[in-house]
């Protein structure tokens, strides 16, 4: 593997950590610096696997960071995946023929962008539990067309961050089980087709209190008894006050609902903007049907722009027809910035599967603000975020890893307040994920290629259902 970071630096780091005793940061470094193979770094919460990225993309030479959502890439310091990829939402099938990939994606790149993609050396995706596998046979794809180079990921160094027993990613589509055997990242084709290392932080940096730390493992992993229950549920309070503390609850209704109430208590008039409504509208769409809004309200930007992201957070400075000025948190080159927000369409598709082909039918949109108040977010919108304190409303947590994701986000038990008690019945693990790490890491965190004969057979009933059956007709 030809040397495509800086020597120096790498070392520099390399010597902090193993004097620090982290010996799985030294062997992810080592990965990095000498295997060609895709890497998987995981670890719990708080574990550090962001701050050890901030630490080595600095040696690392042409690294291009990416992540599935427009926090994650904020937080990492990046794009989203569908932006610099030029990738739609729409799900993708990769197809495997006389045992190679056919590199058959939408493909958008010319001139300087493309030049770009020629010259990566490491591509750092940050939380990968979120991203589905066609996405990344997708990259994988365009990676490959664009260098002209047949290894899975086109010769690339894939380095994929992040814990799988957190948030999930979103499937949809009813075909999918048809071409992948899980939803998540590690059942790619192409990953699948490379093999990969995966190495596991085990030292806990955000939480110092070992009974805590203790206890967030067994929400991770499936293991909560009643001694663990006892003790998260002792922090429920009965007032209704949040302490003053951001509320993290598990759905978009629920936030929506907190926030109205707490632009209620401010001052000045409320403006009501009402969205356009066509057809069979995307419901989930992050947008309010109606917008209830102040000047000075705490607001979430939910689309990414050219000065914002998905996630953005900040306060409404003035509100005018056809336009929402709004001072954005974090300042940019030390000052300020202000952006213009304006009415977007978030439409609703149906995807259907014809062969290795996706087509798709808009049946409905919503033209509005992509703006929510700000008061209270959803555990998506918390991942990777680190609090000394929060109040939670997690009680009916639908989907494995929610739970985990956002007690994990506090420093300490005593930062921990609830709204609700947690029942005993919540599902707080996927057995595919217990199974994948158990396996993986019982194989010395080695994931063996799969010959592409055997990827081709898998995908043999794939072949264009488009055709005619002339045999309907005896002929």
């Amino acid at each position: 593997m030809a040397i495509s970071y800086d020597k120096k630096i790498m070392e520099c780091v390399l010597r902090s950590v193993m004097s620090e005793g982290n010996v799985a940061q030294g062997k992810a470094i080592k990965s990095i610096c000498k295997s060609p193979k895709p890497l998987f770094i995981t670890g719990k919460g708080g574990s550090g696997k962001t701050t050890f990225l901030k630490r080595i993309i600095p040696a690392l030479k042409n690294a291009v960071v990416v992540a599935p959502t427009g926090v994650a890439a904020v937080n990492a310091g990046g794009q989203t995946i569908h932006s610099f990829f030029r990738i739609g939402m729409q799900p993708y099938i990769p197809e495997i023929r006389k045992g190679a990939f056919m590199d058959n994606c939408e493909y958008k790149f010319n001139g300087g962008s493309e030049k770009i993609l020629q010259n990566i050396k490491y591509l750092i995706i940050d939380e990968i539990s979120m991203v589905r596998p066609d996405l990344l046979d997708n990259v994988a794809d365009i990676l490959r067309h664009a260098r002209g180079d047949k290894d899975p990921f086109g010769g690339v160094k894939l380095i994929m961050v992040g814990d799988l027993f957190q948030l999930p990613p979103v499937i949809k589509e009813d075909f999918f089980r048809e071409i992948y055997d899980t939803s998540y990242f590690f059942s790619s084709k192409s990953l699948m087709a490379s093999g990969m290392e995966m190495v596991s932080f085990e030292k806990i940096y955000r939480q110092k209190d070992e009974k805590f730390i203790s206890i967030l493992n067994k929400v991770r992993e499936g293991q909560m008894d009643d001694d663990v229950f006892d003790t998260i549920n002792s922090r429920c309070i009965q007032s209704d006050n949040n302490q003053g503390y951001v509320e993290i609850v598990t759905t978009n209704s629920k936030a929506t609902a907190i926030n109205e109430m707490r632009i209620s208590s401010l001052p000045g008039s409320l403006r009501k903007l009402e969205a356009v409504i066509n057809g069979d509208y995307p419901k989930d769409a992050p947008v309010e049907k109606t917008l209830f809004l102040k000047e000075g309200s705490r607001v979430m930007i939910t689309r990414n722009g050219g000065e914002y992201f998905n996630g953005s957070l900040g306060t409404v400075l003035s509100i005018k027809k056809g336009e929402i000025e709004v001072v954005l948190d974090k300042p940019k080159d030390d000052e300020h910035t202000k952006v213009v927000i304006t009415p977007c369409s978030f439409e609703k598709v149906k995807y259907v599967r014809n062969g290795y082909k996706i087509e798709s039918e808009v049946v409905g949109a919503i033209i509005q603000y992509p703006i929510k108040i700000g008061y209270s977010i959803t555990i998506h919108k918390a991942q990777g975020l680190t609090l000394d304190a929060a109040m939670m409303d997690v009680s009916n947590s639908f989907e494995t890893g929610q739970l985990y994701t956002a007690l994990s986000r506090v420093k300490s038990l005593d930062g921990l307040y609830l709204r609700q008690p947690i029942p005993k019945t919540v599902k707080t693990s996927d057995q595919v994920v217990i199974n994948f790490y158990k396996r993986t890491l019982g194989n010395g965190g080695i994931v063996k290629p799969v010959p592409m004969e055997e990827l081709e057979k898998s995908m043999i009933n794939l072949s264009t259902g488009s055709e005619i059956d002339f045999a309907e007709f005896n002929l």
